[in-house]
């Protein structure tokens, strides 16, 4: 499983070509894009609202695309994973409740 993240950077090259033929596209290019933007790792990155305002009203062809995130693939878990080790924190949990009354 990958990082959603990681699959629109892969696509954005595609979106390039064809978001200068759709308009469609071309707003949600700039709503990819300054989505990216908004979810940087280091608060310092992400632009205030303003910004984010002008990039979503102006031109897609302004948009630098942001820096892509580093994650070591040992820090990000399948959502699967993330769900099983929480239905077994809240078992625990009440396991822990029930034997302490």
């Amino acid at each position: 499983m990958s990082y959603f993240p990681d699959w629109i950077y892969t696509q954005l090259d595609q979106w390039n070509e064809i978001a200068l033929v759709d308009e469609g596209l071309c707003i949600a290019r700039k709503m990819v894009l300054a989505g990216l933007w908004c979810i940087q790792i280091n608060p310092s990155d992400r632009p205030p609202i303003d910004i984010v305002l002008e990039m979503l009203e102006g031109s897609h062809e302004g948009i630098e695309i942001p820096p892509k995130p580093f994650f070591p693939p040992s820090t990000v878990e399948p959502l699967s994973e993330l769900r099983s080790s929480s239905a077994d924190t809240i078992k625990d949990t009440a396991s822990l409740t029930s034997n302490s009354m």
